[in-house]
């Protein structure tokens, strides 16, 4: 009898406390051109904006993240060639911040598509709208200037890079540009901003365009980031999606493709948003990694949530894509989620 008393008069043991997470959210190349935009018009309308239908999912995250491909400009530069011309008027940089979206990186192959002087007002216009930018600048050292996010005690870094640029990179601006000569400058500034901020994401614009499977270079060079102290790599350009790799300690996803961009072909208009989640501690790790599904659309170019089917139908895909790493790819909750090689899904 009184050692059912002591058992029932002891205090219910202490819940563990759900860890504290960061969360973190990407999109693929988002281009404003093409859209009908005024070059007179000096705010951008809300009802129009193309990111307005994932505003809540950018908005729960700690830090959402673009890649703006083009240049914002009063005046069409007409500098790139027509079909390749990704230039907006100066408002339509106006749509990132009212969505949710912090971070805009400029690193690509359409950077230079205003000449050193489209590099500089294009950062200008961004700036006034109140994002972050990254990936551009007057120097080498501003443009491949790491982004800094701290979370209590927690250091999140954002390297910005590009592979490729359809113009040369000259005169009074320059871009986190890394070719093949110069990847070794790539590793060396993840192993030095590794050294003072202990999770490190790269956002790289590479690899070839309407692939599905990465090509063996990239898969090399993304490895080579991993092991020089990147936790995470997200890459963009090819207008497709890509599979997601665990490798090491590390999370490579190869290509998000597009998000607001206008390739007309149906593989091109499939999309989703990496959500990534981190441990809230000194040194992070990746929790979780999920794609949020996502389908353009001709009309407008302007992603919307998928329909059941759609979703299922994109699942597929991403399980044929991750084939080569061993990445398995379930459904939960509406979002495609990527477990390691042997992971046990949880009921």
């Amino acid at each position: 009898g009184a050692l059912f008393a002591l058992v029932c008069l002891a205090p219910p043991l202490a819940q563990a406390k759900e860890p504290q997470r960061i969360k973190l959210v990407f999109t693929g190349d988002v281009a404003m051109n093409w859209r009908g935009t005024s070059a007179h018009l000096k705010v951008f309308p809300a009802h129009k904006n193309p990111l307005r239908f994932f505003a809540p999912v950018f908005k729960a995250a700690d830090l959402a993240v673009s890649n703006m491909e083009g240049v914002l400009m009063r005046r069409n530069p007409k500098y790139a060639e027509e079909r390749l011309n990704l230039w907006a008027p100066w408002a339509s940089g106006q749509v990132f911040k009212p969505a949710g979206i912090g971070l805009v990186s400029t690193a690509n192959n359409h950077a230079f598509d205003g000449r050193d002087k489209g590099v500089l007002e294009t950062l200008r216009h961004l700036r006034n709208t109140g994002v972050k930018v990254m990936g551009t600048g007057r120097t080498d050292a501003e443009a491949r200037r790491p982004f800094l996010l701290r979370k209590g005690k927690a250091c999140v870094a954002f390297i910005p890079a590009t592979t490729k640029t359809n113009k040369g990179v000259r005169g009074r601006a320059r871009v986190a540009y890394y070719p093949k000569a110069r990847q070794d400058e790539l590793r060396d500034l993840v192993r030095r901003t590794r050294a003072s901020c202990a999770f490190v994401v790269v956002y790289i614009h590479w690899g070839t365009e309407k692939l599905h499977i990465p090509r063996t270079r990239i898969r090399r060079l993304a490895r080579s980031l991993v092991d020089a102290g990147a936790s995470l790599v997200v890459g963009h350009h090819p207008h497709v999606l890509q599979g997601v790799e665990r490798y090491k300690h590390g999370v490579i996803a190869y290509s998000l493709g597009n998000w607001v961009f206008s390739n007309p072909t149906l593989p091109t208009l499939r999309t989703g948003l990496l959500w990534v989640e981190l441990s809230r501690t000194a040194t992070p790790r990746i929790l979780q990694v999920e794609l949020v599904p996502a389908r353009s659309y001709r009309r407008d170019y302007t992603p919307k949530p998928t329909t059941p089917a759609q979703t299922r139908d994109l699942l597929r895909r991403m399980q044929a894509y991750c084939r080569p790493f061993g990445t398995q790819v379930v459904l939960r909750r509406g979002r495609l989620v990527f477990l390691a090689p042997g992971e046990i899904q949880p009921p």
